[in-house]
């Protein structure tokens, strides 16, 4: 995956062609983003560069599919062809078809000093800007609720990837539930031992699963793995036989509640109180 491949210490570059073809009437993600890209590019700016660039492609009897992208970033990168320039560089083709395993493009990625990276005149990082300053004030000036004492954190599980393994009969074995993971004194000042039930309470809603006791955590922080709650949905009877509790049903998805910086609603450090059923 693009995204992923810079954060390798190994710099190298993989590709396969499609495995499988939608089914029915399913449309590729590419597809649907290129349908919205052309309805929506005149009301936001952001999208005028890609329309642009759709509409170039389309002049030469093409359309911006992933692989060309991938194809055009695979030739541009390090190891790439420079679309002819380099005569043994990358290609997609190439990659598929002489590498299909992958290929290193060298043992580490370079070290070369900071100020060759920084992007600004300067040559020095800017740490500094007012919308962190803002932020940073805005929580020291927090208040804390009183009825509310607990933090809330989320975690992962091994076996488990968000929610689609929890469909998966192999990974679901041993009885295997979501827990609750509370610190030994918590649980001691709750009058909780594992596995009792717990129910969690913040400002916007409550959830009920049972509790892991020990010491991997601090005291006054519970953590509750993300990714459950299944509905009964249509054909996942494994997850559907131990459902679980959707912890985003304690989180805000207010606007003025989102995270300012990122946009994002707050899914850990969540205020909460934790109660044995």
């Amino acid at each position: 995956m693009i995204p992923f491949a810079t954060l390798r210490p190994a710099p190298y570059r993989q590709a396969t062609e499609a495995v499988v073809a939608p089914a029915g009437q399913a449309r590729q993600e590419w597809q649907i983003i290129e349908d919205l890209t052309s309805r929506l590019w005149n009301l936001t700016p952001g999208l005028r560069f890609i329309e642009g660039l759709r509409r170039t492609v389309a002049l030469f009897g093409s359309r911006l599919q992933p692989r060309l992208l991938a194809d055009a970033l695979i030739r541009m990168s390090a190891g790439g062809d420079l679309f002819g320039l380099r005569r043994q560089g990358l290609t997609f083709d190439r990659l598929t078809r002489d590498y299909p395993h992958g290929k290193v493009l060298a043992e580490h990625l370079p070290e070369v000093p900071l100020s060759r990276s920084v992007s600004y005149l300067d040559g020095r990082m800017r740490l500094e800007h007012k919308d962190i300053e803002s932020e940073v004030a805005s929580l020291a000036a927090r208040e804390h609720d009183p009825r509310f004492p607990m933090r809330l954190i989320g975690m992962r599980e091994a076996r488990s990837e968000n929610s689609w393994m929890h469909n998966v009969p192999m990974l679901m074995r041993g009885g295997r539930v979501q827990r609750a993971l509370i610190h030994a004194y918590d649980a001691d000042q709750l009058g909780v031992t594992t596995d009792d039930l717990l129910a969690i309470t913040s400002p916007h809603g409550e959830i009920e699963l049972p509790a892991q006791v020990g010491k991997d955590i601090l005291p006054g922080v519970v953590a509750v793995p993300h990714g459950w709650g299944h509905r009964r949905r249509a054909g996942w009877s494994t997850a559907n036989a131990n459902p679980g509790a959707n912890v985003n049903l304690l989180m805000s998805s207010r606007p003025e509640d989102l995270e300012a910086l990122a946009g994002m609603a707050h899914l850990n450090g969540v205020p909460v109180r934790v109660r044995r059923v």
